[in-house]
């Protein structure tokens, strides 16, 4: 998917409710568990062990502790090859 694509979805899903995107998020986990190899953050872990933790991650982007598309590309290749 082409860079471009990536920040309309950014900009669509901060118009989101606090609830939707915990929705979208968890509809994501759930296609990644049910499609692709589980990384291992997300193997075994409950529905609600999954929400806790995209809480805390919806909380920390709210704090500004965010990463560019880059970044996070950098990462998961680093961590899981992808």
């Amino acid at each position: 998917m082409p860079q471009e694509k990536y920040a309309e979805i950014a900009t669509e899903v901060q118009t989101l409710t606090y609830e939707q995107k915990l929705n979208l998020l968890s509809l994501l986990v759930t296609s990644l568990q049910e499609n692709y190899n589980n990384p291992e953050f997300l193997t075994g872990l409950s529905t609600k062990e999954i929400n806790s933790r995209l809480e805390e991650a919806y909380d920390s982007i709210k704090d500004e502790k965010c990463y560019s598309v880059d970044e996070v590309d950098s990462m998961f290749k680093d961590k899981y090859g992808i």
